[in-house]
C-alpha cells in the first residue's frame, strides 16, 4: 500500500482539472507557516463522512519528537488526507484550519468549485488540525538500510525544496510512481535541520 496516501492527496488537488497545480516550498517557510510540527505515531484512524463524497480522514498521533509547539507523548489529533498507516511514524506539519497554508500555481473553475463544495460539507467535520500543502506536510517515516540512521524520509522534492547541500539518496523508479520527483533524505538531516530553525526562531 505504499504511496495510497499520495494517491488520495493528488486525487483532492489535481484530478479535478489538468491546469491546477501546487506550488514548491521551500521546508523552512513550510516549518515557519506551521502552528505544530512534529515526529508523530499514528495512534488510530477514523473516516470523516461527507455526503456524496468522503470528507478524509482525521487521525490521532502521539508525539515521538516534538520539533515545533508540541511535547513528547502528547496527542494531536488532525487529518485530513487518506492513507496515513496505524502504528506508522511521520513527520507532519499542522496548521490550524482556519490557518490552512495550501499556496497554489494555478487553478481553473472546475477545480475552485469541487473545493468550495468540498470545504462547505467537509470543512465543520474536519479536526482542528491540517496536514499543509495539500497533504505534502506529512510524509512517512521508512526503513531504508542506504542511509547513515537506517530510516529515512522520501521527500516530494518537486513541491517540497530542501536547502542546498542536503545529502540526497536516488530512489528506485518504483519509489516516485506517483510523485513526478522524489528523493530519500536520511531520518537525522531531516529532524537536525527543523531543530535548528526552531532555535533560529526562539
Amino acid at each position: 500500500m505504499k504511496n495510497c496516501r499520495y494517491v488520495v492527496i493528488l486525487m483532492f488537488i489535481l484530478s479535478v482539472g489538468n491546469a491546477t497545480t501546487i506550488s514548491q516550498v521551500n521546508i523552512f517557510k513550510l516549518y515557519q507557516q506551521a502552528d505544530i510540527v512534529a515526529l508523530v505515531r499514528i495512534e488510530s484512524g477514523e473516516i470523516i463522512e461527507g455526503i456524496d463524497f468522503s470528507c478524509g480522514t482525521k487521525y490521532k498521533g502521539k508525539v515521538i519528537r516534538p520539533l515545533k509547539n508540541t511535547k513528547i507523548n502528547q496527542i494531536i489529533e488532525f487529518g485530513y488526507y487518506m492513507g496515513s498507516g496505524i502504528g506508522g511514524q511521520y513527520i507532519v506539519f499542522l496548521n490550524k484550519k482556519q490557518n490552512v497554508y495550501n499556496p497554489i500555481n494555478s487553478t481553473n473553475s472546475s477545480s475552485e468549485n469541487f473545493q468550495y463544495q468540498f470545504n462547505k460539507v467537509c470543512n465543520p467535520k474536519h479536526p482542528n488540525y491540517i496536514v499543509m500543502h495539500h497533504g505534502v506536510g506529512s510524509q512517512k517515516l521508512e526503513y531504508h538500510g542506504d542511509t547513515k540512521s537506517d530510516y529515512a524520509f522520501l521527500i516530494p522534492t518537486k513541491y517540497l525544496e530542501l536547502p542546498k547541500g542536503t545529502k540526497l539518496i536516488e530512489p528506485e523508479e518504483s519509489d516516485c510512481n506517483i510523485w513526478e520527483e522524489c528523493k530519500w533524505v536520511d531520518k537525522e538531516t531531516v529532524l537536525k535541520m527543523l531543530i535548528k530553525q526552531n532555535t533560529k526562531l526562539k
